[in-house]
């Protein structure tokens, strides 16, 4: 698999750019993972307060991507912007274009928090899961509606052990929401918490959200990147 950060756009414009790059990291065996950022904005829309910028994606985006094999994280600061509703309608023109998704959680329901991706060389289940931080506006654990799992110990521990029951033999990479916009080094904290991540038994532990890139390190033998940056990021 292939895996980039954020992706974002708010208008039709021309993606040969966007799409060069989707050709070449995703083919028909390997996906290339990305996070999307934003929502859908409609006239009825209600808007999350307290939100210095709402992100409304334009639909030719998701044109673009439903000609290739991408995976999406809804796992972000942006997929509620506008409230459940209009989540609900980016996720129906999501399965419309045969996109698949994972990083949230609807009331009580995980299934969809991760993704199986296929099995590795050596017959592992490859599985992605996706969380947020609730510091940086991630709307995390409610028991109405759709929300994300806390990027913390306890949650992640929780989802990889649901995982590991349903995929006894997996390989899960944690895509995470985390850390502050435009900084150039990790938080401490998600140092910390990545370490331990892979001490339980992620596979890797890949970050979003600064729009930056960020360092990125082994431990034991696994890969952490603590932010990929911006994949493509368009707006008006």
């Amino acid at each position: 698999i292939n895996i980039a950060g954020d992706l974002f756009s708010d208008s039709n414009i021309d993606y040969t750019s966007i799409e060069n790059v989707f050709r070449t990291y995703s083919s028909k065996d390997i996906p290339l993972i990305l996070n999307l950022e934003g929502s859908i904005n409609f006239h009825s829309s209600i808007l999350q307060t307290n939100k210095a910028v709402y992100l409304s994606l334009d639909i030719s985006l998701l044109d673009i991507i439903s000609k290739y094999n991408i995976v999406v994280s809804l796992a972000n600061n942006h997929s509620l912007d506008f409230g459940n509703q209009s989540l609900q309608r980016l996720i129906g023109l999501l399965e419309e274009r045969s996109i698949d998704y994972f990083g949230l959680k609807e009331d009580s329901d995980i299934s969809k928090i991760y993704k199986f991706l296929g099995h590795d060389n050596y017959g592992n289940q490859i599985i992605i899961a996706g969380s947020g931080w609730s510091n940086e506006q991630v709307i995390t654990n409610r028991q109405k509606g759709f929300s994300c799992i806390e990027f913390d110990y306890k949650s992640s521990k929780n989802i990889l052990e649901h995982i590991r029951f349903h995929y006894p033999k997996s390989k899960v990479i944690m895509y995470a929401h985390f850390g502050y916009e435009y900084e150039f080094w990790p938080l401490p904290i998600h140092v910390e918490l990545s370490r331990k991540l892979i001490e339980i038994g992620y596979s890797a532990i890949i970050g979003s959200h600064s729009h930056t890139l960020q360092a990125f390190e082994k431990w034991q033998q696994s890969p952490i990147y603590y932010g990929l940056g911006n994949l493509f990021f368009n707006s008006k």
